[in-house]
């Protein structure tokens, strides 16, 4: 199974990068790596990136908490063809507390997406273990929760309204999908099978170490006061950043006594050994 993103000739790549308060003048660390079939190759099915379900016109008043919703396609008799979900991307900012996709037609549902506790430091692209098939005459649903009130440490100012932007003081209902024409069998199609035995994946690179080498192994994650570590080989040096890119502690041992003080929340362990880089989320609790 061969998938890619077409790409016309001539075209140029913009990239808008978020990066958290308080890292002005630090070094983006961020890659893009492209890769190309060999011209002339078959069998390649497109790919697409839609932000399908998204709504600007929305506030949370003052001290409330509400539900916001959005459809897709507007018209109730649904898609017009057949979809293979490959992903799926949700978003909104700190004053969401909770997330829910799914996809319908009439009573029947479909189950995309649920997170009961929405963060803001933790969003990323969530990839199905297979291929979900969304027939045509289904539509897509979402809903976000926005608590504004003190009950949520996260929102801006609870004594005031919260407007849909751009903003991470705004909020947003931007849920996106990556998909491709459906075809007979995609069901049968195991993305955990291929992204694990796919060489785009494991080859060497900042968010891993090379495939020869074992992945360190770092428990508990929650932590309270301590980490350990198998597979370590001695050649390590760490690093622990905060949510907001700030360098917390680096060393080239972990030990218990160097975590007791930290406060709680979401920190990003960098690994470094002669042969690249690993990169580990962690929550402190």
């Amino acid at each position: 199974t061969k998938f890619g993103f077409r790409i016309k000739a001539g075209s140029k790549l913009s990239f808008q990068i978020h990066v958290p308060e308080g890292t002005a003048g630090q070094k983006d660390s961020s890659q893009l790596r492209v890769y190309f079939y060999p011209i002339g190759e078959t069998g390649i099915r497109e790919m697409y990136f839609e932000t399908i379900l998204q709504n600007w016109n929305f506030q949370i008043p003052a001290n409330t908490v509400s539900k916001v919703i959005q459809r897709y396609p507007p018209s109730s008799a649904g898609l017009q063809s057949d979809f293979s979900l490959f992903g799926a991307f949700p978003h909104s900012h700190n004053t969401c507390t909770s997330i829910l996709n799914y996809a319908y037609k009439g009573a029947d549902t479909i189950a995309l997406i649920r997170i009961n506790k929405w963060d803001f430091h933790w969003q990323m692209q969530y990839t199905f273990k297979s291929l979900l098939k969304i027939p045509a005459g289904y539509r897509f649903y979402a809903s976000h929760v926005f608590d504004n009130t003190i009950n949520n440490p996260y929102t801006p100012d609870p004594s005031k309204p919260v407007l849909a932007g751009l903003n991470t003081t705004d909020e947003m209902l931007f849920d996106s999908y990556l998909f491709a024409y459906y075809r007979s069998g995609d069901e049968n199609v195991n993305i955990d099978s291929l992204i694990k035995t796919d060489p785009l994946f494991i080859s060497t690179g900042l968010n891993q170490l090379p495939i020869a080498e074992p992945r360190l192994i770092v428990y508990p994650n929650p932590f309270s006061n301590f980490i350990e570590i198998e597979n370590r080989k001695g050649n390590e040096t760490f690093s622990l950043f905060n949510s907001t890119g700030q360098l917390t502690w680096k060393g080239l041992h972990i030990e218990k006594e160097n975590f007791n003080e930290l406060t709680e929340g979401l920190y990003i362990l960098q690994i470094k050994t002669p042969n690249g880089e690993q990169f580990l989320r962690l929550m402190k609790n």
